[in-house]
């Protein structure tokens, strides 16, 4: 069963929010598809207990960008 979504619908959230998201959310406030998130998770991107923060897709997603200059 999918873990129910915690955002309200039109939500905006910031970088800076503390709270954490799940696969489908993350997808979501990041604009990418949920295969896309699963694909972060095939790299390398850590979502403990399937959660992770905006900040962290970010930070990962950053270190990525450095990794294939």
């Amino acid at each position: 069963m999918p873990a129910k979504s915690i955002l309200l619908p039109g939500e905006k959230v910031e970088l800076t929010d503390p709270r954490v998201f799940n696969m489908n959310d993350l997808a979501t406030i990041l604009g990418l598809s949920r295969t896309t998130v699963r694909r972060m998770k095939q790299l390398g991107f850590k979502m403990p207990l399937g959660y992770a923060s905006v900040t962290m897709a970010h930070d990962f997603l950053k270190k990525l960008e450095v990794a294939a200059e």
